[in-house]
């Protein structure tokens, strides 16, 4: 999955470049936020998309980022997502 960063479109809804690829990457890798303790044993708490929505690239698209002004804008709407090969 390559997803980059339209420069002109993040700059409109006032989001940082850098802000479009950690969302992006928390959505569709995941991000440890926490631990739960019970009975004696961590375990981590992660936030991330469903697992269909991992799988559908429109879903993808359409997930939501937050924005500066507490409002939210499609994935698609501020980075070019799409299916790239990665080098050998």
């Amino acid at each position: 999955m390559q997803v980059k960063v339209d420069l002109d479109a993040a700059q409109r809804y006032g989001i940082k470049p850098g802000d479009v690829r950690r969302a992006a990457g928390v959505l569709l890798s995941g991000e440890e936020v926490g631990d739960i303790f019970r009975e004696g044993k961590a375990y981590d708490v992660n936030v991330w998309s469903t697992p269909e929505t991992r799988q559908n690239l429109t879903s993808i698209r359409n997930l939501l980022i937050d924005t500066p002004s507490g409002g939210h804008v499609r994935l698609g709407d501020v980075a070019n997502v799409q299916i790239a090969p990665l080098p050998a």
